[in-house]
């Protein structure tokens, strides 16, 4: 699968994850058309040209869109057209990833090297230093709080890094 083909697969995850469900909305036609002007893009969209503009403009920031502009010869005035920046994109989704793997390995690391108590309840979990401040006692319901076994997270936290490193070799 070529460049393009990719990026638009991937185009509703990364716009999703960085910026939210709205702009999904903006993105979707853009990804059938080579280009599209602002005033088409509002139409399609059901909203106003100037809401349009902003999460265009948020877009453009983010580098996922590039625009061009044409004089109207008639009128004088400038249209804007805006278009995909594939690369820019595909090159998102792989940063993206791999700062989820930063966090993710950061997380791992504390599970790993920290005590952790818990609430019989549920209600809280505390390291052991700040558990040990509150005597073991869990500040919602004055329990007694126990030693918690973290091997069950440290595992999905594993789960998860393999997972995403999985996804970055077959985008690759």
């Amino acid at each position: 699968m070529g460049l393009i083909g990719q990026s638009k697969k991937l185009a509703d995850v990364v716009v999703k994850e960085t910026l939210g469900e709205e702009f999904l909305k903006i993105i979707k036609p853009l990804k059938r058309k080579k280009e599209m002007s602002e005033l088409e893009l509002a139409e399609r969209f059901d909203k106003d040209v100037n809401y349009t503009r902003s999460l265009l403009y948020q877009l453009h920031s983010k580098g996922y869109v590039g625009f061009f502009r044409r004089k109207d010869p008639k009128i004088g005035w400038y249209t804007y057209y805006w278009y995909l920046k594939h690369e820019n994109i595909l090159s998102a989704f792989f940063k993206h990833n791999e700062e989820k793997i930063k966090a993710l390995q950061r997380r791992l690391e504390r599970e790993k090297k920290t005590l952790y108590f818990e609430c019989p309840n549920n209600c809280m979990r505390l390291d052991f230093h700040t558990s040990s401040k509150y005597h073991f006692k869990c500040l919602e319901c004055g329990e007694l709080m126990q030693p918690l076994e973290n091997k069950k997270e440290v595992k999905e936290i594993k789960n998860a890094i393999a997972s995403l490193k999985a996804t970055l070799k077959l985008k690759r």
